[in-house]
């Protein structure tokens, strides 16, 4: 099932891709607003899980030309590789979001419920597999850290590709949803713990 939905939020990444090179820019807005809270939330949770205080949260706001967007703001970490992870929660956060609203879409079917509210479930399932991906913001802040201390990053980041590479060698299932929940854990807090680590022998504050 969760290997489904990883394909299932690539081809909206594509969808996405397609419809902006052609200049379909009110289609991406339709089809991002509704992943827009969703991809803020993931924002939230990674800044939570990693100590790191949210100073404000928008979940959706429109623009004058009717673009939609969000944002959260939270305080600086110096640990580049809890930046990374904060920058790419969104892309982790539509997986699990993605699951439980094709969930939520079939339950309805096999309950007998009027249609209108599968094809709802889906829409909100595509718009978030669009807004998946990290923004260019996201990017630049997540940069600026790496850039200050690219070997406290390079740390953490070996630490989870080495974490990642035992899952795979222990053949680390992922048939429902917390298999995907433990996965993340498992491969994100060898990566912190080596950051910090890294940091503390390092010296930096």
């Amino acid at each position: 099932m969760i290997e489904g939905v990883i394909w299932f939020v690539a081809g909206c990444l594509a969808a996405r891709a397609a419809l902006s090179a052609l200049k379909l820019d009110k289609a991406v807005a339709v089809l991002a607003c509704g992943g827009i809270p969703f991809h803020e939330l993931s924002h939230v949770v990674a800044c939570l899980a990693l100590g790191i205080r949210v100073t404000s949260v928008t979940l959706l706001r429109v623009d004058g030309r009717g673009s939609p967007s969000g944002a959260v703001e939270h305080r600086g970490t110096a640990d580049p590789y809890a930046s990374f992870l904060v920058t790419v929660a969104p892309a982790v956060g539509a997986l699990f979001w993605c699951w439980l609203l094709a969930w939520g879409a079939a339950a309805v079917c096999d309950a007998g419920h009027d249609v209108a509210w599968a094809w709802l479930f889906l829409y909100l399932a595509a718009a978030t597999g669009t807004r998946s991906a990290p923004s260019a913001a996201d990017w630049r802040v997540a940069g600026g850290e790496i850039a200050r201390r690219p070997g406290r990053f390079l740390a953490g980041l070996g630490g989870s590709a080495a974490a990642g590479l035992a899952c795979w060698a222990c053949g680390f299932p992922l048939a429902e949803w917390w298999h995907l929940l433990l996965l993340v854990i498992a491969v994100a807090v060898p990566g912190v713990v080596l950051s910090k680590l890294h940091g503390r022998w390092r010296g930096d504050r």
